[in-house]
């Protein structure tokens, strides 16, 4: 049984610097606070009906970190207010459950998706971009589809790299795609032929840099 994550006497108005998690395990409160950088040590843990409360009321984050399914209700739909009330805030989607539909719904709220239980090298990637004044600005969707009509790629050879780049792992791009793992090699082989790469880690930092560069 996941323990419960410690509460705040209520979800006060912060700074703007505090961070928000959505989530009923310590775990999670525990790894994210390890990633944030004094002196924005504030961290406030929330379920579904705190979060929204606490946004009604005007309370803005740094950065927030929200489990999809929780016991009050749905963080995806926190994540939609939070996009409403804060356009730019960064926010990182936690997931045990996978299929098209989140994967597209996180996507096009301009969030990070990220699978459970393991996640902790995502966890510290997403703050360092946080925290880091230099970071780089999230690609435009024109400019990924540029590149990816450039090298020809086939739908599905374009959902690989969609998919890849909103966080779905390696090992759960079949069952997101709803193919076999057998016909996900072929697909990938062939994509890694058109971007002359030797893996999908290097195609996938080849169509970013390309994008990156469209927006220059």
């Amino acid at each position: 049984m996941k323990g419960r994550a410690p509460k705040q006497s209520g979800v006060q108005k912060s700074s703007g610097r505090a961070v928000l998690i959505v989530d009923d395990d310590t775990h999670v409160a525990r790894a994210v606070q390890r990633f944030i950088p004094p002196p924005d040590q504030g961290v406030i843990v929330a379920s579904v009906a705190e979060a929204r409360g606490s946004l009604a009321t005007g309370t803005t984050f740094r950065a927030a970190v929200v489990d999809i399914g929780l016991p009050d209700g749905s963080g995806l739909d926190v994540v939609r207010l939070l996009r409403e009330r804060e356009p730019a805030v960064p926010i990182l989607v936690l997931t045990a459950r996978l299929d098209r539909t989140l994967v597209n719904d996180v996507h096009e709220l301009g969030a990070e998706l990220v699978c459970k239980p393991d996640f902790t090298s995502n966890l510290q990637a997403f703050f360092e971009r946080v925290y880091d004044s230099r970071q780089r600005s999230p690609l435009d969707d024109d400019h990924v589809e540029a590149v990816i009509t450039e090298l020809a790629l086939t739908p599905r050879e374009r959902d690989i790299v969609r998919l890849s780049m909103s966080g779905v792992p390696r090992g759960r791009l079949a069952e997101v795609m709803g193919i076999s793992e057998n016909t996900l090699k072929k697909q990938v082989r062939s994509l890694l032929e058109k971007t002359r790469q030797s893996s999908l880690s290097e195609a996938l930092w080849l169509v970013r840099t390309r994008a990156e560069m469209r927006s220059a």
